[in-house]
């Protein structure tokens, strides 16, 4: 947000602190990320988001903070809302574990398949905080956002109005992209900037947020587990060897695009997804070995919180 000083200077104001000081990190298009001086959060000036057609196409998957969350929080007997629900696989896995669960996001194909798991489940194609205007009576023990607060233009509000709907005690878990993940050593993410993702998180600018909406947050980590592990050491291996990834930056391969001798740049795609996989048979074993030592992969894809209603 962007705001006119005294002197008529423009100033970017944090969407999360209301701090007025902060450094471009990043420019994408008509976007500027910024670096938020006085909690750290990183945000997209302007924030505005990508239309929600955009989304239609989004893979869904399991992800580690589902299993974290369901061993952590029982659920015989409790409400939960899952926020960005998609194809419905944590709302399965509440769902066998008690909990009695209702589902929203804006991804309409992605729905059809949910509704096709869970056909008597309430789940609704929108924004949550429509949802959540549409059933005013409606009380959660527990409310969960995976990967869901980076997408958004007020997080605040979301997470204000989240709040309203749980019940005292009630449970708000989130994950968002660890800004220290390894991934970055290898370079930006495409994903990773506007009007895909507005905002960028570190623990600090999620206690403030999440102070804001009335919520304490009782735990909070770092992603860890074989998985991450696993993906850390493929991606080393899969860098070691990269001859092929260099000869697809090279003037043969390039010409080969633009004349449309696809059977060259063919052959030299298929090859690299071939030892991309073949570098799992060594990365196994060596995770394995390695996690003996208690070593774990620096900096795991996503932070992980959990805050209770005050």
């Amino acid at each position: 947000m962007s705001l006119r000083g005294k002197a008529g200077k423009e100033m970017n104001i944090c969407p999360v602190c209301g701090g007025s000081e902060s450094s471009v990190a990043a420019r994408a298009g008509a976007y500027e990320m910024l670096n938020c001086a006085n909690c750290g959060l990183g945000y997209s000036e302007p924030m505005r988001a990508a239309p929600s057609s955009r989304y239609n196409v989004t893979d869904y998957f399991a992800r580690w903070e589902f299993a974290r969350f369901i061993g952590r929080i029982p659920g015989k007997g409790r409400k939960l809302l899952d926020v960005g629900c998609g194809k419905g696989i944590f709302l399965k896995m509440a769902e066998r574990v008690g909990y009695d669960v209702y589902g929203v996001d804006f991804n309409g194909p992605a729905l059809k398949t949910a509704r096709q798991k869970l056909p008597a489940v309430m789940i609704e194609e929108g924004k949550a905080e429509d949802f959540l205007k549409r059933h005013p009576e409606l009380r959660f023990d527990a409310i969960t956002a995976f990967h869901v607060l980076e997408h958004l233009e007020d997080p605040a509000g979301f997470l204000i109005s989240s709040a309203r709907h749980l019940t005292r005690g009630g449970m708000l878990a989130v994950s968002v992209p660890n800004p220290l993940r390894w991934q970055l050593k290898y370079g930006t993410e495409e994903w990773d900037v506007p009007p895909h993702h507005l905002t960028r998180w570190n623990f600090n600018s999620l206690n403030t947020v999440f102070d804001k909406a009335g919520l304490k947050i009782v735990f909070s980590s770092a992603e860890t587990g074989f998985g991450n592990d696993l993906a850390y050491v493929h991606a080393v291996l899969n860098r070691s060897w990269g001859i092929l990834s260099k000869f697809k930056r090279t003037p043969v391969y390039n010409l080969s695009q633009k004349t449309g001798t696809a059977g060259v740049s063919g052959v030299i795609g298929k090859a690299a997804g071939i030892k991309r996989k073949l570098m799992y048979i060594p990365a196994v074993p060596a995770v394995l070995i390695a996690k003996m030592t208690g070593w774990h992969a620096p900096g795991g894809v996503s932070l992980y919180v959990e805050a209770v209603k005050r």
